[in-house]
Order: structure tokens, then C-alpha cells, then sequence
């Protein structure tokens, strides 16, 4: 009987889920203080700025791993759970003071808050060769009125100057790599390898890297107008002033995530089938015990490789976590001699895909035991062979007619007259 048994089976880990989320806070304590301006002038003005603030990252993806041989393993984003959400707020306040021939005096005379927020929705995990790359978020601040000063010119006429400011923000997302036990993906659709743990769990420590982007600009507007009162008032000029406060560009580890696999482990008992002599034509067995030691259900085929008459039953196997299955393997010889053969187990063990058992037994022919029965018939023609008691009886016979002999004398010669 000869089975080859193929080991190119393709097995795998159920997928585990997993979220990956990073709150950063980008415009942490950021201040600007212009001190007061003009320097020296006994009345002055000074402007104060402070924003505080950040981002929140979230997405969701699934880790698989499938084998044989080393464990290929990698990651699947889950379509649209990305989400990228900026929430910040400006703080900005006006201050005058005077101090002039002894007198001093300075107080805020202006203050205002301005909120910049936005979100951003992404398929994860924005690596190398995904489309798009960023996700991004802009947000301009509702523009108010810082101040504004007017002076009169000649009668019915007058000038002003206004000043309004805004916020305009900027920050962007984007993915870097998985760190995975010191492995690396950094692509869309790459993969790596591991080698068997030869464990019931494969163990992954794995940490996203992700880049991000962060620009901050207060914005002041001037406007020049003047005002005619057969007319009204209307603007002659205004423009932007940028002030930038913030660039960022930096790289973050997310949080370290644990993500196990669960693995079957194959443990068997039975080393050798050592059938010794059987009789041809007669048959003898050999019980093989698996165990699976793992947290995953082991599962394969069982066949013979080579030219023994060896057969094996169940040729299924299937082992629950911490339970056994058992294999008959049976040795039926038509002819004469030692033959050798070997039992393969293909299973879903990724650290023993294929695991040999060898057999060996010996066909023999027992020659039948010849017994000689002795003749019932002498060569005298007796119904039986004489007995000791029967060679006694023949020998007192002859006895007795010796004797006989002697008592007659010797015959008589006498003549009558």
C-alpha cells in the first residue's frame, strides 16, 4: 500500500480585532505676548495670545496569520471606521496702561475666545501606497472685531481704522508603520513572517507610528474707511496680516497593543509501531494517541508513505483544545519478510506540519509440526505390538514346554522278547 500525502495545507488563526487610538494635544500651551508697544510710551498697548487644544486619532483593523510551514501575518484595515478630530480654542486679550508724570494705571480692556474645530473621516491605516495618503482638517475661526478708532477729518467727514482678527488652523494625519515584534510593515499590503512558536498562542506585541502635521496662524485684518455723512461709510482698504504661532511636524507611537493568535499544538505519545512477526494472512494493530495542547482546534489528514502493507483509520484528524483523538494502524502481511513503511500526520500545527511515525513488522509462514504415529500392525501379522507383559507370557510358554520335555527321559529302547 502506498499514499503520498500532501503538505501544502493552508491553515489560519481566526482574525482578531483591534482599535488603535492617539489623543496629542498640538497647540499645547502656546502663548504670544507682544509686551507693551510702543517701549517707553507713557500710553501703551500690549496683546496677549494663548491656544491649548489637540486631536484625537481612532481606527479599527484585524490581524490575521496563516501557515503552514513559518506564519505569514499582516493587516486589514475596516473600511471607514478612521476618524481624525481637531478641537482647539484661542484665547486673546488687549491690555492698555499709563504711566505718565507719576501716575500709572493698566488694565485689559479687551478679550475674546475663538474655538477652531473640525473632523475628518479615512479608511485606516493611511500607509505607503494608500489613497489618499492624509487626512486632513482645516478650520478658519469666525473673524471679529479686534478694535477700532475713528477721527474726524473736516466737518462731516471722518476716517477710521478697524482691526478684526481670526484663527486659521491646519493639522493633518497619516500612518507610518507597524512595529510588530521588532518586524516592520509600512505599506498598505504588506506582510511578514514568524517563525512557530511552537505555544498555543503566537504573542504580538505591535506599535502604529503616525505622523503628524500642525500649523497655527492668528490673522489680522486692517480696514481703512471713511465716513461722509451725505454718504455713509464705506471701506478703502483691507488685507490679511498673518501671525504664524505654530508648524509642527512630528512622528508618534501610539500605545503598544498585545494581539494574540491562538495556535493548535500537536503532541503525540507514539514514537514507533513496531508490529514484530505476524503470521501472513493475520492481522495486528497499533493505537496512536494525539493530544492538542494549544487554544485552536488541530486538524489534518493521516496517510502512509512507503510500500508496507500498513493501513491507518480514521485518516481524519480532529483534536479539540485539550483533548485527544486516536489513529488504528493496522499490519495485514500477505507474504514473507520485513517491511518498513511510515505514518505521516499533516496537520494545522504550524510547528510540526508534518510529523513521521515509522512502522515496521515481519511476515512469517510457520511450517506445520509433523508428529509419527506408530503402525497398529506388526510385521507378524499381530493386531498389536507385543507388550512387555506379552514378551513375559511368551517366555514363561517356552518355559513350561521345556520342562515338559525333560520330564518325558529319553525314549524307550527296550525290545519286547
Amino acid at each position: 500500500m502506498f499514499l503520498l500525502i500532501a503538505t501544502a495545507w493552508a491553515y489560519e488563526s481566526p482574525d482578531v480585532e483591534f482599535v488603535l487610538e492617539d489623543e496629542v494635544n498640538l497647540f499645547e500651551e502656546i502663548a504670544f505676548d507682544s509686551g507693551w508697544l510702543p517701549s517707553g510710551s507713557p500710553v501703551a498697548v500690549k496683546f496677549e495670545l494663548v491656544a491649548e487644544g489637540g486631536s484625537l486619532v481612532e481606527m479599527e483593523g484585524l490581524s490575521w496569520a496563516y501557515w503552514p510551514e513559518a506564519i505569514t501575518h499582516g493587516y486589514t484595515p475596516i473600511a471607514e471606521t478612521g476618524i481624525f478630530l481637531l478641537d482647539s480654542e484661542m484665547g486673546i486679550q488687549v491690555s492698555y496702561q499709563i504711566d505718565w508724570s507719576g501716575f500709572y494705571y493698566s488694565a485689559p480692556i479687551w478679550t475674546e475666545t475663538s474655538v477652531f474645530e473640525g473632523e475628518a473621516f479615512f479608511d485606516p491605516f493611511l500607509l505607503e501606497g494608500q489613497d489618499p495618503r492624509w487626512a486632513e482638517i482645516e478650520s478658519t475661526g469666525e473673524q471679529s472685531e479686534l478694535f477700532r478708532f475713528e477721527q474726524d477729518v473736516i466737518t462731516g467727514v471722518s476716517v477710521y481704522v478697524a482691526v478684526d482678527w481670526r484663527n486659521d488652523a491646519y493639522a493633518a494625519f497619516s500612518g507610518v508603520q507597524f512595529d510588530t515584534n521588532g518586524s516592520i510593515i509600512d505599506t498598505v499590503d504588506g506582510t511578514e513572517l514568524f517563525e512557530a512558536p511552537g505555544a498555543p498562542e503566537l504573542e504580538l506585541d505591535t506599535t502604529f507610528t503616525g505622523q503628524y502635521l500642525a500649523a497655527l496662524d492668528v490673522v489680522m485684518v486692517p480696514t481703512f474707511g471713511i465716513c461722509i455723512d451725505t454718504i455713509g461709510c464705506f471701506d478703502v482698504a483691507s488685507f490679511d496680516v498673518p501671525i504664524p504661532l505654530v508648524e509642527k511636524d512630528l512622528e508618534r507611537d501610539f500605545d503598544t497593543l498585545r494581539i494574540e493568535h491562538p495556535l493548535p499544538v500537536l503532541v503525540v505519545e507514539t514514537r514507533e509501531c513496531d508490529f514484530g512477526q505476524v503470521e501472513v494472512g493475520q492481522i495486528a494493530t497499533c493505537e496512536v494517541e494525539i493530544h492538542n495542547w494549544g487554544e485552536l482546534t488541530l486538524e489534518g489528514e493521516a496517510g502512509i508513505l512507503g510500500a508496507g502493507e500498513f493501513s491507518v483509520f480514521p485518516e481524519d484528524i480532529y483534536a479539540h483544545q485539550e483533548l485527544g483523538d486516536g489513529l488504528t494502524v493496522t499490519f495485514e502481511p500477505s507474504v514473507e519478510g520485513v517491511q518498513e513503511a511510515s505514518l505521516i500526520l499533516n496537520t494545522s500545527d504550524p510547528n510540526a506540519p508534518a510529523f513521521d511515525i515509522p512502522l515496521v513488522g515481519e511476515g512469517i509462514v510457520t511450517e506445520p509440526e509433523i508428529v509419527t504415529i506408530p503402525s497398529e500392525v506388526g510385521t507378524c501379522g499381530c493386531s498389536s505390538r507385543p507388550t512387555q507383559a506379552g514378551w513375559l507370557a511368551v517366555f514363561a510358554a517356552a518355559a513350561v514346554a521345556a520342562g515338559r520335555r525333560r520330564r518325558r527321559g529319553p525314549p524307550d529302547t527296550r525290545r519286547s522278547l
